[in-house]
């Protein structure tokens, strides 16, 4: 379902993906969702979040629980590690410490259904601002034009032969560094330490995941390897000359 709301004060559209665990909680949740000019997408099943959230672009997450259950606080965590956009949980009712837990897990903000909707409008306007203000401070980072991959810091998106790539918030920082270090062996000891921000282990597969998520989404786009792996120590990111002329001792897998 899909809400098309307009308001001449906010003339461009926000994209905003609703999730209602809930039914019964349609009429609490429809005036918070009206009250800007949004374009809002309505799923009920929980399944369809990451998949939306990795197929097209959206300003804020907002989900809607009857409560904050272990549940609810495990798929914030969940989508938290995945994308880096807005989460707002909105509940009925709820005590101090649950709502301190979704903040803990990655919610950006914690809305009462029973508090006011211009009030909730105002508070996601804030964070987008901040969140312009971030990406403006991240604009000084470099674009990457490199081997028909571009990647661009300030907005966290990634193109190839001008077509979009979706990446989680992890596969972009992966390719960021290995783009940044075009043509060097980025070990997978780094890449977990900067990028998983846990101490690797030869025993983990983490990276190693990533990778692989990333290559299929390049080949859906691009035909040619972009990067190699360097067997038992880590990853190469190719410039397009090195692509033809890389030693065969290293591995495409």
């Amino acid at each position: 379902m899909v809400l098309n709301n307009h308001n001449e004060d906010f003339p461009l559209k926000k994209k905003i993906l609703l999730f209602n665990r809930n039914l019964a909680l349609n009429n609490a949740l429809m005036p918070f969702v009206q009250s800007a000019s949004w374009q809002v997408n309505i799923i009920l099943l929980p399944e369809l979040i990451s998949y939306l959230l990795s197929k097209q672009h959206f300003d804020a997450l907002i989900l809607g629980f009857s409560s904050l259950d272990t549940e609810d606080l495990a798929l914030i965590a969940k989508l938290r590690q995945q994308f880096s956009l807005p989460i707002i949980a909105m509940c009925d009712g709820q005590d101090a410490a649950k709502r301190v837990d979704a903040y803990k897990v990655g919610s950006d903000d914690v809305t009462l259904l029973d508090s006011c909707p211009e009030e909730f409008q105002l508070k996601l306007q804030a964070i987008w601002r901040r969140s312009a203000l971030s990406q403006l401070q991240k604009s000084i980072a470099k674009v990457l034009d490199i081997n028909d991959i571009f990647l661009d810091p300030a907005v966290r998106r990634v193109y190839c032969q001008q077509q979009e790539i979706i990446l989680t918030s992890k596969e972009f920082n992966i390719l960021q560094l290995l783009m940044q270090r075009a043509g060097e062996v980025v070990s997978k000891v780094e890449l977990c330490n900067t990028v998983l921000c846990h101490k690797y282990s030869p025993l983990s597969r983490g990276i190693d995941v990533h990778i692989s998520n990333i290559r299929k989404k390049i080949a859906s786009v691009c035909s040619d390897d972009k990067f190699k792996t360097v067997r038992g120590v880590g990853y190469v990111f190719l410039h397009n000359h090195m692509a033809l002329n890389y030693p065969k001792t290293l591995s495409a897998s």
